[in-house]
C-alpha cells in the first residue's frame, strides 16, 4: 500500500509576536528577499518514501495534476 503525502513550506513565515521584557519593546528579525511557497510530494509506504519531489510553487485547484503535469 502507497500513500501520496503533500506537504509545502512558506519561506515568509516569521513569528508575527512574541514576548519580551515588562515595559519594552520586542525586537525581533524576519527574512528578507524572495519570499515563496514550495510544495514537496512524495509515496510514503511502511518502511520508507519513495519518489520525492519539490515544486517551486503552490499546487492549487486551477493547477489539477492532469493539466499541469501531462499525465
Amino acid at each position: 500500500m502507497v500513500f501520496i503525502d503533500e506537504t509545502w513550506i512558506k519561506t515568509n513565515m516569521a513569528p508575527l509576536r512574541g514576548w519580551g521584557p515588562c515595559g519594552q519593546r520586542l525586537q525581533a528579525s524576519a527574512p528578507f528577499g524572495h519570499w515563496k511557497t514550495m510544495t514537496f510530494i512524495a509515496a510514503l509506504r511502511h518502511d520508507r518514501i519513495s519518489a520525492p519531489w519539490v515544486i517551486d510553487g503552490p499546487i492549487n485547484g486551477e493547477q489539477s495534476w492532469p493539466r499541469k503535469f501531462g499525465q
